[in-house]
C-alpha cells in the first residue's frame, strides 16, 4: 500500500462504503478496486475523476493524500506517471504551499540533476520534465518546476537509507542501544562523527500519520529476497558514494540519504521518488562542519527543529512565520545553487 492508495481507503471507509459498493457504483470490478487501494493499480482518467466524485474529493486532494514522509504523489495514465514532488509534509504547514506555492521548488530540479548524473549507476523512472508533454489536465503553471513525467513502476515496500554520519534520530538511536537498526557500533562515537563505511539500513512504510518502521537487513531480506535486497543494497551505496563525493567538492557534507526503488514491466531495478534533496537527505555545510554536535543545515531539520522549539511536535502550526518561511526557501535554494552552480528563479 502507498500514500495515494492509502487516502482512496481511508477515504472510502470514511464515507461507510465497502470495496463493492464502489465497485458497483462505478461500475468495476471488485478485484479493481481492491487494486486501487492496496497499491498495486491506479484508476485511469476517468476513473479518477469519478472516484474523487464518489469519495467527496477533489481530484488534487487525492493526488496529495500522501503520509507525512513521501514527497511524491502520483498520477497514472498510459503507462507513465506524473511525480509532483512537494516538500511540504505534516510538519510544513499549509500556508507554505497556499501563501508561497513556489517556495521549495528546488526539489524537483535538483532531483533531476541527480537522477542524470547518477544514470550511469542504476536506471531512474523520469521521461520527461517539460509539462507541455503530460496529459492535458496537469498542463498547468502550478506544476512547472515542482513536478516531472516518469515511468510507471511497482515501488518496493522496503526504503533504503545510507548513512555516512552519525547524525539524527541514528544518534539518538546509539545514544540510547549502541545500535543503529540492530547494527552494534563501537563505543565512544560522537554526534555527527562520519562512519569509517557508510552505514546501510532500511525501513518500511508507515501508515499515514506514523513515523517509517526501521527494520534491520535481514527483515528487508525476508520481504524483498535476499537477492533483490542485496542489489538495492549494492546500488544504494554506489550512489552515495558517488553523490557524496562530488557534493564534498562544492563544499556540501551529504549526512545521510533515503532512496525508493522500483522494478519496471520486466523486473528491472528502477530508481523512482526524489534523491538527494534537501527532502531526503542530511545536507551540512563543509566548512562549519565539527563532530560532536548538531550541524548547521541545508536542510528541513531547521524547520523542524523551529516547530520543536515552539511546541509544535504533533500539529501544524496556523501559520508559519514570515521569515521561517524565507530561511527555510533560502536554505534550500542555496543548496541548489551550490550544488549545480545554477539560481532559480522562485
Amino acid at each position: 500500500m502507498n500514500a495515494v492508495s492509502s487516502y482512496i481507503s481511508s477515504k472510502r471507509k470514511v464515507i461507510g462504503l465497502t470495496q463493492q459498493q464502489i465497485a458497483e457504483k462505478l461500475n468495476v470490478s471488485f478485484q479493481a478496486v481492491s487494486k486501487w487501494e492496496n497499491g498495486t493499480t491506479f484508476p485511469n482518467t476517468e476513473l479518477l475523476t469519478d472516484l474523487s466524485d464518489l469519495l467527496g474529493v477533489t481530484v488534487d486532494e487525492m493526488l496529495r493524500g500522501k503520509d507525512s514522509d513521501n514527497s511524491g504523489l502520483t498520477y497514472s495514465k498510459a503507462g507513465v506517471d506524473i511525480h509532483f514532488t512537494d516538500a511540504i509534509k505534516r510538519e510544513m504547514n499549509n500556508s507554505i504551499s497556499t501563501e508561497h506555492p513556489r517556495v521549495l521548488n528546488g526539489l524537483c530540479p535538483l532531483s533531476i540533476f541527480w537522477f542524470d548524473y547518477t544514470k550511469d549507476i542504476v536506471k531512474n523512472h523520469v521521461v520527461s520534465i517539460n509539462y507541455n508533454e503530460y496529459p492535458n489536465e496537469f498542463r498547468k503553471d502550478e506544476y512547472k518546476g515542482r513536478s516531472m513525467l516518469v515511468k510507471k513502476i511497482n515501488m518496493l515496500p522496503v526504503e533504503c537509507i545510507v548513512r555516512g554520519y552519525l547524525a539524527g534520530s541514528a544518534w539518538l538511536e546509539y545514544i540510547k542501544t549502541g545500535c543503529i537498526c540492530e547494527i552494534q557500533l563501537p563505543g565512544g562515537l560522537r554526534e555527527s562523527q562520519k562512519f569509517e563505511t557508510p552505514l546501510f539500513t532500511t525501513s518500511i512504510k508507515a501508515e499515514i500519520g506514523q513515523h517509517d518502521e526501521n527494520v534491520s537487513f535481514e527483515k528487508a531480506c525476508d520481504i524483498l529476497g535476499r537477492d533483490l535486497a542485496e542489489k538495492v543494497k549494492n546500488k544504494s551505496i554506489e550512489l552515495y558514494h558517488k553523490c557524496a563525493d562530488y557534493a564534498l567538492s562544492k563544499g556540501i557534507i551529504i549526512a545521510d540519504t533515503k532512496f525508493e526503488f522500483g522494478l519496471d514491466e520486466n523486473d528491472e531495478l528502477i530508481l523512482g521518488d526524489e534523491i538527494f534533496t534537501p527532502d531526503s537527505s542530511r545536507f551540512c555545510p563543509l566548512d562549519k562542519y565539527e563532530a560532536g554536535r548538531v550541524q548547521d543545515s541545508f536542510d528541513k531539520q531547521f524547520l523542524r527543529d523551529w516547530l520543536k522549539e515552539n511546541g509544535y511536535i504533533s500539529l501544524a502550526p496556523p501559520n508559519l512565520p514570515e521569515n521561517i518561511i524565507k530561511i527555510t526557501k533560502y536554505k534550500y535554494l542555496d543548496a541548489y545553487r551550490i550544488l549545480t552552480g545554477k539560481q532559480l528563479d522562485c
